[in-house]
């Protein structure tokens, strides 16, 4: 693949219509050398686990397609080269895969604060994981399953109650 580089791959032209989103990502990334100073993804990371059941559960397809990207990021970055990555979701649901044994970076985390969602910047180096993962709380056996099968507690009939088809007032509720 022959792209220009410090381009706006965002844009339809680059978008290869044989390839979802994800294989663009990866076939871009997979396109380079080694010896990048900076890799810069923003809300790359987010997009790639929308989909995921739990952002606790490190084994899903979602978080091993992470895996594999931020694997790739690793072999494109040079010795010494920093990794960057823009983030709204919290630092407890990045670290874990930012500090992922085999990539063996440091992590530092700065919360940018905003008059509504809060983001954060991720800068990764290379380095211990040690810190990021203790600040954070990250343990590597920790995993929450989704509940298939939701069950209530509650009594939940009072749906059935519910008459919306009607502009009246109900008796119970006028006499209140």
């Amino acid at each position: 693949m022959n792209l220009p580089k410090n381009a706006d791959y965002s844009k339809a032209e680059y978008w290869d219509e044989r390839y979802s989103r994800i294989s663009f990502l990866l076939k871009l990334i997979c396109g380079f050398k080694q010896g990048i100073h900076l890799v810069l993804l923003q809300a790359t990371i987010d997009s790639l686990l929308v989909t995921a059941d739990s952002p606790w559960n490190l084994n899903s397809k979602e978080h091993l397609l992470v895996s594999q990207v931020l694997r790739e990021v690793k072999r494109v970055l040079r010795p010494g080269g920093s990794f960057i990555s823009i983030t709204f979701s919290q630092p407890h649901f990045r670290v874990p895969l930012l500090c992922e044994k085999s990539l063996n970076w440091s992590v530092k985390v700065l919360k940018v604060s905003g008059t509504g969602l809060h983001s954060y910047v991720m800068v990764m180096r290379d380095g211990d994981p040690g810190p990021a993962r203790q600040a954070y709380g990250y343990t590597s056996n920790l995993v929450i399953e989704p509940n298939q099968h939701w069950e209530s507690s509650d009594d939940e009939k009072f749906l059935d109650e519910l008459n919306l088809d009607s502009d009246e007032e109900d008796e119970s509720t006028t006499s209140r």
